[in-house]
C-alpha cells in the first residue's frame, strides 16, 4: 500500500477496502507509507495534481515545500489508522515474526497465493512449468557448448574487437563461406565477419 496519497487514497473506508481485499486474497504481509516527494518527483506530480485534483495542490505545496515527507502529525494519523486496520484483519504480528514465517514457508517451498491465478498457490502454478523450463535450459546449454564455443573458436574475436574499436563501427554481418577446394571431400567453415 505504497504510497498513500494525502487527500486521494487515505480515507479510512478506502484503506479498509484495500486491506479487506488483501486479506480476502490471502496476502501474507501488509505495509503502508505516506508518499515521499523529492523535488524531482514534485516536478512531475504537481502538474498532475493541478490538472486532476486542483483543490489539493495548495496543501501539497505547503506540506512538501521544505521536506520530502508529509507532516509528522499526518504520518502518525495514517500510522494509527493502518495499525487499527492491521489488527482488525490479522496483520499485526511483529515484523520479525512475519519475516520468520515468510522464510520458513520459503524453505518448505510455499511461495503463497498467486496474484495472477488467485485460486492457486504459486507452487501449483510453477511446478508444472519446471519440466518445460528445464528442457529449454538443457537445450540452451547444449547450444552454448556445441555451437557457441566452436563459433568463438572459428572467428578471431580479438582481431574483430580491435578492428571495431579502431574505426568505431560495431556493426557487421557474421557468415560462413565454404572454401571450394578442388578434390576436397569436405570444406572448412571459413567464418567471415563482413563490415
Amino acid at each position: 500500500m505504497r504510497p498513500i496519497l494525502p487527500g486521494l487514497t487515505d480515507r479510512e473506508r478506502d484503506l479498509e477496502a484495500l486491506v479487506a481485499a488483501a486479506a480476502a486474497a490471502r496476502a501474507r504481509y501488509l505495509c503502508a507509507n505516506v508518499v515521499f516527494l523529492m523535488p524531482s518527483a514534485q516536478k512531475k506530480f504537481f502538474p498532475f495534481l493541478e490538472e486532476k485534483f486542483p483543490r489539493l495542490l495548495k496543501q501539497y505545496r505547503k506540506w512538501y515545500a521544505r521536506r520530502a515527507y508529509a507532516p509528522e502529525a499526518y504520518r502518525k494519523e495514517i500510522s494509527a489508522r493502518m495499525h487499527r486496520l492491521r489488527a482488525k484483519y490479522g496483520y499485526d504480528q511483529p515484523l520479525l515474526q512475519q519475516y520468520t514465517t515468510y522464510m520458513s514457508n520459503l524453505v518448505r517451498g510455499d511461495l503463497g497465493v498467486s496474484t495472477r491465478h488467485q485460486d492457486f498457490r504459486v507452487g501449483e502454478v510453477i511446478w508444472p512449468k519446471i519440466k518445460v523450463s528445464s528442457k529449454l535450459g538443457a537445450i540452451a546449454l547444449f547450444l552454448t557448448f556445441f555451437l557457441g564455443i566452436p563459433i568463438g573458436e572459428l572467428w578471431d574475436l580479438e582481431a574483430l574487437a580491435s578492428d571495431c574499436a579502431g574505426d568505431g563501427v560495431y556493426e557487421f554481418m557474421l557468415t560462413s563461406a565454404p572454401l571450394n577446394i578442388p578434390g576436397g571431400v569436405g570444406s572448412p567453415p571459413n567464418a567471415l565477419a563482413i563490415k
